[in-house]
Order: C-alpha cells, then sequence, then structure tokens
C-alpha cells in the first residue's frame, strides 16, 4: 500500500509539470508598450536651460495625453454694501454696582522701590521661671489587703470633721384632757329580813358558776387514733327533691333483673306485626308490596287483600288517603310499614324529626320504616344517626335497601335496632309477569344460601301477576314471612 501511495504521488507531480510547460508554450507573447513623446511646457528660464523635451512613458489606455478641457470656475460676485450707510454702533455695557455687596478696596499695589518689611523676632522666654523644674511627688505606699486599719483621730478632729446634723424643730405636746370628775357612788346596803332573807335580791351577788375541769388524757391516750361519733347523721342529698342514691350494688344484695334479649324491638313492632310462626328449617322468603293507589296505576286494596299468604304492604305518607289505607290492611290481618319520602335538599336532623313524626301520623300502626327503590335517608350518616335514633325510640324496625354504604344499616346493627335489607328491587322497569316470576325463583337461592331474603314489588297489575304464579309452587322450598319476622330475627 505505501509503495502504491509513492507511485501516486510521483505521477502526479510529473503530470502537473507537464501540464504548466503546456500552458506555457500556448499563452501569447506580451506586446510592448508604446512610448509618447510630450512636450515640456515653458517655466521661464529653467525651461530654456532644459534643452531638449523630456521623455514621459504613459501606460496604454491611460488616456494622459488627451487635451485639457478645463474650464475656469465662475464665481457669484459678492452683494456689496451700500455706500454712505454707516454700520450701527453698539455702546460696551456699563457695570453697574450691586448696592447688596460690600465694596472691597483692594488697596494701593507696593511700588518696586519701596523696602521689604523687617522681619518679626520671637520674644525671649524668661529663664528664670523653667530654672526651679516641678518635683514629682513621691508614691504613697498601699498596704497588702488585709492589713488595713483604719486611723484613729482624736475626739476633737473626729467632731469637728463630722458633718453638722440640722436640728430638728421643737415638738409641741399637747395639753393633757383633764379627765371628768366623777361623784362618788355610795355602797348599796342590804338590808335583811327577820328570816334571814335580804330584801332586795336583784342586789344580792349571785353565786359564781362552777368552772368545770378539763379532763387530761393519759399520755398513752394522745399517741392513739382517736374516733369521733356524731349524735344526728348530717341528711346531705339523700332526701333532695330529684336525687338518686345508693345505686352501687352492696355485698348480701338480690341480684338485679337482667334484661331478656329475646325481648328487644318491643314497641310498634312487636305491637303491630302480623303472626308468624316458623318451626321448620326453611328459610324465610320475605314480601315488600308498594301500594301506589289506584290513581297511579296500581291496583285496588280489594284486589290486594285477597293475597292468601303474608307480605308487607308499604305505604307512601304524602299519599291522599294513606291512613285509611293503613287501617283497611290491618284489618285485613296485613302488616303496613311507611315508605320513606323525599326530603327537601339541605335537610337537618330536626327536620327528619319533625319528617317522622309526620309519617307516623299518615300511616297508623306501622311496624317498620321502608326505604323506596331510590334511597332517602341510609346513603346519610348525619340524617341515619337521627332516623335510627328516633326509631329505637319508638319501636320501629328499619329495611334498607342494598345500595352503597348504606350507613343506616350500620348503625342500626351497631345499636341493636331490627333491621332487613332488602336484596333487590324486582319491577324497577315494569317487567312483564314472566320475568317477575324469573326473578322471585332466583330469590330462592340467596334465601338457601343466607338463610333469609326479602325483596320489593310495586302492586302493577303485572308484577302481581308474577307474584302470584311463583308463589303456588315455591311453598315447599321457603317459608313466606312478613318482613318483621326478618327484623326480629336479626336482634335474636
Amino acid at each position: 500500500m505505501g509503495r502504491g501511495v509513492i507511485a501516486g504521488l510521483g505521477v502526479g507531480s510529473l503530470m502537473t509539470v507537464v501540464g504548466l510547460g503546456a500552458a506555457s508554450l500556448m499563452a501569447p507573447v506580451p506586446q510592448a508598450p508604446r512610448v509618447l513623446a510630450l512636450p515640456v511646457p515653458d517655466v521661464g528660464s529653467a525651461g530654456d536651460a532644459a534643452g531638449d523635451p523630456t521623455i514621459v512613458t504613459v501606460p496604454q489606455g491611460s488616456e494622459f495625453a488627451r487635451s485639457g478641457t478645463d474650464r475656469v470656475p465662475q464665481l457669484p460676485t459678492p452683494q456689496s454694501t451700500p455706500v454712505g450707510a454707516a454700520a450701527p454702533q453698539v455702546a460696551a455695557p456699563v457695570a453697574t454696582p450691586d448696592p447688596k455687596l460690600a465694596v472691597v478696596d483692594p488697596g494701593a499695589r507696593p511700588e518696586a522701590g519701596m523696602p521689604a518689611p523687617a522681619p518679626q523676632t520671637a520674644p525671649e522666654t524668661p529663664m528664670a521661671a523653667l530654672d526651679a523644674l516641678p518635683v514629682p511627688e513621691a508614691p504613697v505606699p498601699v498596704p497588702p489587703p488585709g492589713e488595713v486599719e483604719t486611723p484613729q483621730l482624736p475626739q476633737a478632729e473626729a467632731e469637728a470633721t463630722r458633718p453638722a446634723t440640722p436640728a430638728a424643730p421643737p415638738q409641741i405636746e399637747p395639753a393633757p384632757t383633764p379627765a371628768p370628775v366623777l361623784a362618788p357612788v355610795p355602797p348599796a346596803e342590804i338590808v335583811l329580813l327577820p328570816d334571814g332573807t335580804p330584801a332586795r335580791p336583784d342586789l344580792v351577788p349571785a353565786p359564781a358558776e362552777p368552772v368545770p375541769e378539763t379532763p387530761t388524757m393519759p399520755a398513752e391516750a394522745m399517741d392513739r387514733p382517736q374516733v369521733f361519733t356524731l349524735d344526728t347523721p348530717s341528711p346531705g342529698f339523700t332526701e333532695a327533691p330529684g336525687v338518686l342514691t345508693n345505686r352501687l350494688p352492696r355485698i348480701g344484695d338480690a341480684p338485679a333483673a337482667q334484661d331478656d334479649p329475646g325481648v328487644q324491638g318491643a314497641g310498634a313492632l312487636s305491637d303491630y306485626a302480623a303472626p308468624f310462626s316458623h318451626d321448620d328449617a326453611r328459610p324465610l322468603y320475605s314480601v315488600v308490596l308498594v301500594d301506589p293507589g289506584v290513581e297511579a296505576g296500581g291496583l285496588d286494596r280489594n284486589t290486594l287483600k285477597t293475597i292468601g299468604f303474608p307480605v308487607t304492604i308499604a305505604l307512601d305518607p304524602m299519599r291522599a288517603g294513606a291512613a285509611e289505607a293503613a287501617r283497611d290492611y290491618r284489618a285485613a290481618g296485613f302488616e303496613v310499614a311507611i315508605l320513606a319520602a323525599p326530603l327537601p335538599q339541605g335537610a337537618t336532623a330536626a327536620d327528619l324529626e319533625v319528617a317522622l313524626e309526620s309519617w307516623r301520623a299518615a300511616v297508623p300502626e306501622a311496624v317498620a320504616l321502608v326505604e323506596p327503590a331510590r334511597p332517602v335517608l341510609q346513603n346519610n350518616r348525619l340524617l341515619a344517626q337521627q332516623m335510627t335514633r328516633i326509631l329505637a325510640q319508638d319501636g320501629l324496625g328499619l329495611v334498607t335497601q342494598d345500595q352503597g354504604l348504606n350507613a343506616a344499616a350500620q348503625l342500626a346493627t351497631s345499636e341493636g335496632l331490627p333491621q332487613a335489607v332488602l336484596w333487590r328491587v324486582l319491577d324497577a322497569n315494569r317487567d312483564r309477569a314472566a320475568a317477575i316470576e324469573r326473578t322471585l325463583s332466583r330469590a330462592v337461592f340467596e334465601a338457601q344460601r343466607d338463610g333469609h331474603v326479602a325483596v320489593m314489588l310495586t302492586a302493577w297489575p303485572e308484577s302481581v301477576a308474577g307474584l302470584m304464579n311463583w308463589a303456588q309452587g315455591a311453598t315447599g322450598s321457603v317459608a313466606l314471612a312478613p318482613v318483621s319476622a326478618l327484623a326480629l330475627q336479626s336482634v335474636n
């Protein structure tokens, strides 16, 4: 590879030399410059003495030998000043002294011939004052610490050096007040009667009462603890009205009566619940049937009262004739429940308490409060707390939907409130009777798995038809029960 590089460089150099030589041979020969003879102008005697004209070499194409064409420039004539017109004379400014400035006299300038002033000599310092130099005072000896003694001055000098004390002003003593002169009191006379009794008993001095002797305790008794006993015990708060005392158990007292857990739910739930007995192992199946009224498209009450198995009728407290419908169903042997009505937005616990009071008045003898298909209270924890507290006071049960967090069911469980949770609303879309029947059969598996189940239906014609068809063959696998039975079962 190195040889190839060197050979290439040699061949390239040779070709470069050959090319440059050929280019030089092919280029034209340059022409010689033209020489022009220009005359030199006369410059006086110097030109005459020069002799022959000077030959100047002019480059080709410079046009240096062209005749001159320059013209003499014509300048404008300056404007002349009119004759006889004199220039204005300007007076020089005269300096006017300012009266506010002080006049300073610079004085006469010294002449050159005046003699210079003689230099002044410094005054001679009197030597007599410096003959006696000051002698420094001798240092005062300082004794070491602890050995300083107070000098003792004579009595006369001490009194002379003591500062004079100003004399106190003389005090004027008040004149003594003369004591009042009392008249002498003659001693009272005691007159004795013949039997020895004084005539004036009030003047006889009373005999002196004997002073009781203070018992003295021996020294051994002083070291022992002393016990004080009150003759009349203080009543304290035992006799105050409205105050309970002695509530703590004492040894020997009879045991207090315990609350029976089977009595939980006492109140409206147990008073108005439909009678039901369950002795076998079949799971409980509850149906909550909402009666919307004939005006809304539901079946009439006479048709619904022909249902031959236990159901719970839920009534809207805001509908017309809710109280009459509740009494009619109760007379037919059905239990009724309150269907929670919508509350205004931003309702408080006080609003809920007023609403529950009016709902109970509209649906008398109700056993529970039932949440509708779209829950109203169960997912609002603040309202749910107030609701469970009121229901527990009134002895009502609670039926909620299996939706959301369901805070109401959690609170009811923690407080021991009877409750039931609905598995599903079967006719939320107004389904046909066949679809309702299939969904009811599907709920049977939920009851067998959990031991109980609760569903909700509305008394639409299709929904009631599906319920009646399903109930004919379902009695063998589940036990149809009112919702109060499931609520009581949750706390027992």
